[in-house]
């Protein structure tokens, strides 16, 4: 009984408090002016591979748009959204899209255990002692993920679980697969 009411109290919290941290997020955007740029090839965002060798994200990033995914496994929404994200990848692979998740702070034991349990087809990483999370500002709430173009420039900041139908929307406007539409 304890659980259901935990999860209830979670569920409402999530839903009202996370339409608030977007709008605050957007109004961020705003009133820092131009896109916020992130270089994919900077030391700064040295991530680790499951066996722990020091590597980078930008050999996992699409050559036209990258989503990456901030989680851990005892985040219940990042566990919900991860089928979609891998319907997505693999989805829109072929056409420059790749999603890429980094386990914001827990070790490789934890993190194969997890994906032993639960399959996914897009490449997952491990944040380097907090650093890469440090590098990318401060997190609102897991997950978190950063849909970036070919030259690393954020161009949505989606926190909590994903919407698919928006995230569809903006994957297809950023691989240039909808026309615009004219006012």
């Amino acid at each position: 009984m304890h659980m259901r009411r935990r999860a209830s109290l979670y569920r409402w919290v999530r839903g009202f408090f996370s339409p608030v941290m977007i709008a605050g997020l957007c109004a961020t955007a705003a009133a820092e002016g131009p896109k916020q740029k992130l270089d994919l090839r900077a030391a700064d965002l040295a991530v680790r591979t499951l066996d722990g060798v020091p590597t980078r994200l930008a050999p996992y990033a699409g050559k036209k748009l990258t989503l990456l995914n901030l989680w851990a496994t005892w985040c219940g929404p990042c566990r919900d959204e991860m089928p979609a994200l891998a319907r997505m990848h693999a989805q829109y692979k072929a056409q420059g899209f790749s999603v890429v998740g980094v386990d914001i702070d827990e070790s490789a034991a934890t993190v194969k255990k997890f994906l032993a349990r639960n399959k996914v087809s897009y490449p997952m990483l491990l944040s380097t002692e907090g650093k890469t999370v440090m590098a990318l500002g401060e997190l609102e709430a897991l997950p978190t993920s950063l849909l970036l173009d070919e030259n690393g420039e954020v161009l949505e900041v989606l926190v909590g679980g994903i919407e698919v139908p928006e995230l569809a929307a903006a994957v297809e406007k950023g691989l240039g697969l909808v026309k615009a539409t004219k006012k």
